[in-house]
């Protein structure tokens, strides 16, 4: 009796396992997944084949049921989703209308069918379930969660070495089995009709369904010279079995029977000393069964009580909903929200929402998400007791999977204060922005302001120094235009540094000759130094790259700063500039190139070295009285030697002088590339074209000035002081060029530009225009440029670039095409 009892409970376990873990749970969630909207939107026809959505679906759901695929049929038997095996492959296309599982399913009930794969060629069970897409009785398709057999071949590992354990199909087909040489074999006689009904209906695959070397029509089975008993017993799965065979344990009645006519009465005391025994045994396992149960309870409560804990001692909201209730909540949740634990139970989520269109809006936004189960880190609005709305972090997780019936756990954290520090910073980031904006706006009027009428002074200045004067006057007029460019020096101090500040500072990218920047640098510097009795020499190895790709101005604007300032802080001996070729790299065209700049002046003290490369900082606050300077030069330099990607070093000894050494990358250029034209004017050049130009300027000094430049080039100067009569004047005459100003009192010149190209889109032709303005950033070079000028000048006018400028786009190769003169009618 024990042992047989002991044999049907191992048998139940596993009947209990398969139907609970397999059939029922897999059953169900088929089911729920035919109900969701993805799926009956697929079926319905209403979404793309393999859609994203569904896709991320159906593979959460094969994760969280542990299933082998799941994937969507529609009512023709063609897979239309699938979520893929773990290689990648899908069923995406394939047909399987034959299967039992399909027809049945499309018959309106869910259903169990367990056979091998036709394209992976895998045993599995396959549970389909029918999809009913918008108001139609008939489904629209099916859905399928294929479940492996691995998990049903774990489940009979319970089963001993010596015992056999099979799962039968109705007609006796073995689908699994402890033993893998019983596999599809026929465990009951078959008829040769029904053995050529399932060979052609493929559900065992192309397996000869051979018979099993055994039968189990009897409760005793002979195989390998070994007796078992068989017990079976029927699955939830439409017909199958699960059959164990254990070995018939040694006939020991038969002996006692023996015994019993040679022992007599002997047998009678035998038999109830194994009565005793048996009873004893029955005891043992009851005494044992109820200590099992007790541990499992004490393991429980051990459990519920540190989960009670974890839940007291967070730190965080946490709340168990049902249904749309609190069914379990912790203290802090409570706290969170200004209500008592006892207040919290059984409350309707909705309270927790400002209203109904948020708690609508919440469930719109996330119940997608939700329905895959995890919701995690969503920010969201909630209202506490006193009707505040506070801020806060939503985590949530289902119980069960996509069923959300069966419960999620939320976990809700206050992020009020932190929302507050972030809204303040983005105000403060705000202000910021808006500040550094008002002062960017402000710069770029105070250079406009400050250039206009620096324009007229050295515009002037070079005009009168270009005609005949007496030595003082000359003297004078030099003086004048020595002192325009130490101003304008400054004023470019103050903007470059106000455009590394911002971030706006840019650099360009061109060809030049290294050795005739440095000459014309030497032409500048070489006089300064002569003027306080200095030295100055520059030294080039001849290593060095003759033509190189980079930024010129911006090179020669940090030389300069460490030459000048080696020539202003040197009363006896001179300064010297030294360039090396440190290396080369021959794959990429890449030379790094040293410059020394030495100087025997009056030396930094090491403790103000660093100092020396702050914005307006010098090494003494003395020295800027002696010696001028606003301390921005070697900041700028410093900032634009990291833009290039160099570095700076300084070595200096107080009263015996400065080195400056300068690091920098540039690019190789074979050959020699051409040099543009520049410098300031002397005299008006004899080769100038000619040609009518139509000025647009409304400032006198500056209309003055370039008015007489032009017509001593021998231009034929028109003047228009306002941008509507820029726009008219030009249609009504012939022009070959028009100089530009931007700022201007009725309509900017931008938007004249943009006019004059656009009417010209319609007429055709196209004049040369050339900006004219004080504005000095990066930025304002690209707006001209961008609303359809062909180049660009800034104030104050340098006369030797604007005539250059005007040669190069009115040679005889490079003259603009004049739109036919056309009436302004209405523009």
């Amino acid at each position: 009796m024990i042992y047989s009892a002991r044999l049907e409970t191992a048998l139940k376990h596993i009947v209990f396992e398969i139907d609970e873990f397999i059939v029922i749970h897999l059953g169900q969630a088929a089911s729920r997944l035919a109900g969701s909207l993805l799926v009956r939107q697929a079926c319905g026809g209403d979404t793309p084949v393999d859609e994203t959505d569904l896709i991320r679906v159906l593979s959460t759901a094969r994760d969280v049921l542990d299933a082998a695929i799941v994937y969507v049929m529609d009512s023709d038997g063609t897979v239309i989703a699938s979520s893929p095996y773990g290689d990648g492959q899908t069923l995406t296309g394939k047909n399987y209308r034959f299967r039992p599982y399909f027809t049945r399913a499309m018959a309106g009930e869910p259903f169990q069918y367990a056979a091998v794969g036709v394209t992976t060629n895998k045993r599995g069970i396959y549970f389909s379930a029918p999809v009913f897409a918008g108001d139609k009785t008939t489904p629209a398709g099916v859905v399928v969660v294929k479940a492996g057999l691995e998990p049903i071949d774990s489940f009979m590992e319970v089963l001993s070495d010596e015992q056999v354990g099979l799962l039968l199909s109705p007609h006796g087909i073995v689908l699994s089995a402890t033993d893998p040489d019983l596999l599809f074999k026929a465990a009951f006689p078959l008829s040769s009709e029904e053995l050529t009904r399932l060979r052609a209906s493929r559900q065992f695959s192309d397996h000869p369904l051979d018979p099993l070397p055994f039968q189990l029509t009897d409760s005793v089975v002979e195989w390998n010279t070994t007796r078992y008993l068989l017990n079976m017993a029927p699955l939830a799965l439409n017909g199958w079995k699960m059959a164990v065979l254990y070995p018939a344990p040694y006939p020991l009645f038969a002996v006692l029977l023996g015994c019993l006519a040679v022992l007599g009465f002997g047998l009678t005391a035998f038999f109830m000393i194994i009565q005793r025994h048996k009873e004893h045994l029955l005891v043992d396992e009851v005494r044992q069964g109820r200590l099992e149960r007790r541990r499992a309870e004490a393991d429980r409560r051990e459990a519920m009580q540190e989960l009670e804990t974890i839940l007291s001692a967070s730190l965080v909201g946490i709340a168990l909903v049902r249904d749309g209730r609190v069914t379990n909540v912790n203290e802090q949740l409570g706290k969170i929200f200004g209500y008592t634990r006892n207040e919290v139970l059984g409350a309707d989520v909705r309270d927790f929402f400002p209203s109904r269109e948020s708690f609508r809006s919440f469930v719109h936004q996330f119940g997608r998400q939700m329905a895959r189960r995890d919701l995690e880190h969503v920010e969201y609005q909630l209202q506490r007791k006193d009707g505040t709305v506070i801020d806060c972090l939503l985590s949530g997780k289902a119980i069960a999977g996509p069923d959300l019936r069966e419960g999620m756990v939320w976990v809700v954290a206050d992020i009020t204060r932190r929302k507050q520090v972030e809204r303040d910073l983005e105000k403060a980031r705000e202000q910021a922005e808006a500040a550094s904006q008002a002062k960017g706006e402000f710069l770029a009027n105070m250079s406009h302001e400050i250039r206009t009428p620096m324009n007229g002074i050295i515009g002037l200045t070079d005009l009168l120094l270009a005609s005949e004067l007496t030595k003082t006057q000359r003297q004078q007029l030099e003086l004048i235009r020595v002192s325009s460019d130490r101003l304008m020096y400054i004023i470019n101090d103050i903007l470059d540094f106000s455009k590394v500040e911002a971030g706006r500072m840019q650099l360009d990218h061109q060809p030049f000759v290294l050795r005739d920047l440095l000459a014309d640098l030497s032409g500048n510097l070489q006089v300064q130094a002569r003027e306080k009795g200095l030295s100055f020499g520059i030294d080039i190895d001849d290593k060095v790259p003759e033509s190189l790709v980079g930024d010129p101005a911006r090179l020669s604007q940090i030389l300069m700063n460490l030459a000048g300032n080696g020539i202003k802080f040197t009363r006896e001996g001179g300064v010297r500039i030294k360039v090396d070729l440190e290396k080369i790299d021959s794959e990429t065209d890449r030379a790094w190139l040293s410059f020394t700049v030495a100087d025997t002046g009056i030396g930094i003290a090491s403790k103000d070295q660093e100092a020396v490369f702050e914005a307006f900082v010098q090494a003494d606050t003395s020295h800027s009285r002696h010696f001028g300077g606003t301390g921005l030069g070697l900041s700028i330099s410093r900032r634009l030697v990291d833009l290039m990607g160099g570095a700076i070093a300084l070595e200096s000894e107080q009263g015996k002088g400065t080195i400056f050494t300068v690091r920098i990358p540039f690019t190789v250029v074979s050959g020699r590339v051409a040099a543009d034209g520049g410098g300031r004017l002397t005299e008006i050049p004899p080769d100038s074209p000619g040609g009518a130009i139509l000025l647009v300027e409304d400032e006198y000094i500056n209309t003055t000035l370039a008015v007489t430049l032009l017509e001593q080039a021998g231009y034929q100067v028109s003047v228009a002081s306002s941008s509507r009569e820029a726009v008219t004047s030009w249609q009504a005459g012939q022009f070959d060029c028009i100089l530009m100003d931007i700022q201007m009192p009725d309509m900017d010149g931008l938007e004249a530009t943009m006019r004059i190209r656009k009417i010209e889109q319609e007429r055709g032709g196209h004049i040369t225009i050339i900006a004219m303005t004080a504005h000095a950033m990066e930025e304002d070079r690209a707006q001209c440029l961008a609303a359809g000028m062909d180049d660009y000048i800034a104030k104050p006018i340098d006369a030797a670039s604007l005539l250059a400028l005007l040669r190069k786009y009115l040679s005889s190769g490079g003259r603009s095409a004049q739109t036919p003169p056309v009436s302004e009618e209405n523009r």
